[in-house]
């Protein structure tokens, strides 16, 4: 859980960054 908070963290704080975020999350997962 708290890796997935800190990715969310991440995501909110860079907005450019949001997609490729997400991107690396689904693969995480």
């Amino acid at each position: 859980v708290t890796t997935e908070d800190g990715y969310i963290l991440s995501l909110n704080r860079i907005p450019t960054g949001g997609q490729p975020v997400l991107l690396q999350h689904g693969v995480l997962v």
